[in-house]
């Protein structure tokens, strides 16, 4: 009858519901294969710096991404329940992140998961008002680095002197590259995302507007008629952009006020498979770009 197969369908959704549970509870009750040490990086590019302060370590913690490479940054982004369950079993985690409100969400999440993780933040000695992507200029990545190497001596005292030798590589590394940041001509700029804000603001850039200071959205119409206002009043020659932002906005703007576009590549994304100096690199490129393209 009717009302047979309606409740055998009830018992098989209720069956299905408690199976999920248990295989759920089980996966986190499984501590097996759960690492001693783990090492989470929230975004790909604390992934990047860690694991260049980790080359050469000696039997180091396993490190996790928790943010998929070509994610970005992480503005609406909910921690998987597999990463929770990764978290929890871990005996001992340090959460390395960017800081400055940009994976708040993700620390919450992780110490609701882990509530002994110890916070490894790499924004704590920065200004509350200051741009938090520091991963895409040579001075903020290196305040960055200090401050992510400070989390790995003390979580991993055994490899401390190797974490320390490679920050202090790393960061004469960006100390050159600050300097070749002096070379730049100062002119006038509007940026297509505040990623770029820190480097701008290094090479001395006069940045008059960023197009989306938050989460890359919709631009609405008034805001769109301000920004062309503002570029030909000011007469302001470059546009800079990056891989993340929508091209529609990009060639709107182009083609309203004839800016001129110069493409940088802040590694808020990347491949999957980045080697040791992938963001160094890219950051050297564009400090090449900027040099040959700003006239």
């Amino acid at each position: 009858t009717l009302q047979m197969k309606t409740k055998m369908n009830r018992i098989k959704q209720s069956f299905i519901i408690i199976l999920g549970a248990i295989l759920l509870l089980c996966a986190a009750c499984k501590k097996t294969d759960a690492p001693e040490e783990l090492v989470v990086c929230t975004t790909y590019p604390v992934r990047l710096l860690t694991l260049e302060l980790m080359a050469g370590a000696e039997n180091p913690p396993e490190i996790a991404l928790l943010v998929p490479p070509g994610t970005g940054c992480p503005h609406h982004f909910s921690l998987p329940t597999r990463e929770k369950l990764r978290i929890a079993s871990a005996k001992k985690v340090l959460l390395l992140r960017n800081g400055g409100g940009v994976d708040d969400s993700i620390l919450h999440a992780a110490k609701n998961a882990n509530p002994d993780l110890t916070d490894g933040n790499g924004g704590a000695d920065f200004s509350v008002h200051a741009d938090p992507h520091y991963f895409s200029a040579p001075g903020t990545a290196a305040q960055m680095i200090r401050n992510l190497a400070e989390h790995l001596k003390k979580f991993d005292p055994a490899n401390g002197k190797i974490y320390e030798d490679n920050a202090e590589r790393l960061t004469a590394e960006l100390a050159e590259l600050s300097r070749l940041s002096r070379n730049i001509k100062k002119v006038k700029v509007v940026a297509m995302h505040n990623t770029l804000a820190n480097l701008a603001a290094e090479c001395g850039l006069d940045l008059r507007a960023v197009v989306f200071p938050g989460h890359v959205s919709e631009l609405p119409p008034a805001e769109l008629n301000r920004l062309i206002r503002l570029i030909r009043e000011e007469q302001i020659p470059y546009l800079l952009t990056e891989p993340q932002t929508p091209e529609r906005f990009v060639k709107l703007l182009q083609q309203e006020t004839g800016i001129r576009v110069i493409l940088l590549d802040p590694v808020a994304t990347g491949p999957a498979d980045a080697t040791r100096g992938y963001l160094t690199g890219k950051m050297r490129h564009n400090l090449k770009i900027l040099e040959r393209e700003l006239q």
